[in-house]
């Protein structure tokens, strides 16, 4: 039974799978161990390269401090 949104839109309900071209995907099998590990080293690698510059703004400002003052 589908449901009816705003302005009479109706939007089918798929229980515990959706179709994404024409093929079934639950919970179970969209993600396997290997994906797991795969997004968390992207992530960790994200966070590296998000605390480069600011470990290189942080050192250069620790340098003038110890050079100039």
């Amino acid at each position: 039974m589908p449901a009816v949104l705003s302005r009479g839109i109706s939007v089918p309900i798929l229980p515990a799978a959706f179709i994404v071209n024409r093929y079934y995907y639950t919970i179970s099998n969209m993600f396997t161990f290997s994906d797991v590990v795969l997004l968390a080293r992207k992530i960790a690698v994200g966070i590296l390269l998000t605390f480069i510059p600011f470990v290189l703004i942080a050192g250069g400002i620790w340098l003038a401090w110890k050079l100039f003052i």
